[in-house]
């Protein structure tokens, strides 16, 4: 059986699985967010090209983030300080 890859963009239509968000050049820390509702996997790039991936994060931890008005210091004090697992994907 052969499987195909497919962007993740193109699995799941209308937001059902994931959570993105592109963050504006004003954000000094944040780029790019992803975030797995099945999994609680956020995957987090920062503005200088670093990639990080954290499990276990709430759903409305990451809506706090994605609607933050300053996002870089809700990361820090709230993800960053936090007892999440994580691991540098680049």
């Amino acid at each position: 059986m052969e499987f195909m890859l497919k962007k993740c963009d193109d699995l799941f239509i209308g937001g059902e699985r994931k959570i993105r968000k592109a963050f504006s050049k004003t954000t000094n820390s944040l780029a790019f967010l992803s975030f797995d509702k099945l999994t609680n996997e956020l995957e987090i790039t920062f503005s200088n090209g670093s990639v990080y991936l954290y499990s276990g994060i709430p759903e409305d931890l990451v809506l706090e983030l994605m609607n933050a008005e300053k996002p870089g210091q809700v990361f820090s004090s709230m993800i960053k300080k936090g007892t999440w697992n994580y691991i540098r994907i680049k």
